[in-house]
């Protein structure tokens, strides 16, 4: 955290922190895009601000900007002027905040992991189809 130094006065920083927690209070969720911190950020009705450091982030951060559920910055970019434009125009975005609202219906609506696990059972026992040719 040293290497953070000099930590602003209206920031706090912690080792670990209760991500869901959080989201349930938060306005705006900065991620680096992740699936599962964009799911959560979703699920929890919160715009994003994605800024991806590797691998698949960069995909998930292209669909969250294509689907209009948040902004995304490029990490070699991000200044404290861009980041804090990010921030306040996902905040006043009415249309996003629309849309985030629509998934997370859509989300809270699925029946999350007991619905896929429920799923995933009747798939197994399933008879297995095949087609026949004519």
């Amino acid at each position: 955290m040293s290497e953070l130094e000099p930590v602003p006065g209206n920031f706090l920083l912690h080792h670990y922190v209760p991500q869901l927690e959080v989201l349930k209070q938060a306005d705006v969720f900065i991620c680096h895009g992740g699936m599962n911190s964009v799911s959560e950020g979703l699920w929890y009705g919160v715009p994003l601000v994605v800024i991806p450091q590797g691998s698949d982030q960069y995909l998930v951060a292209r669909r969250v900007e294509e689907l209009g559920l948040g902004i995304v910055l490029d990490k070699r970019a991000v200044t404290p002027q861009a980041l804090r434009q990010a921030v306040t125009s996902a905040l006043a975005d009415e249309a996003m905040a629309q849309r985030i609202e629509d998934i997370q219906s859509s989300l809270r609506g699925s029946g999350g992991y007991r619905r896929a696990a429920d799923l995933i059972q009747q798939a197994l026992y399933q008879p297995v189809r095949t087609v026949e040719s004519a």
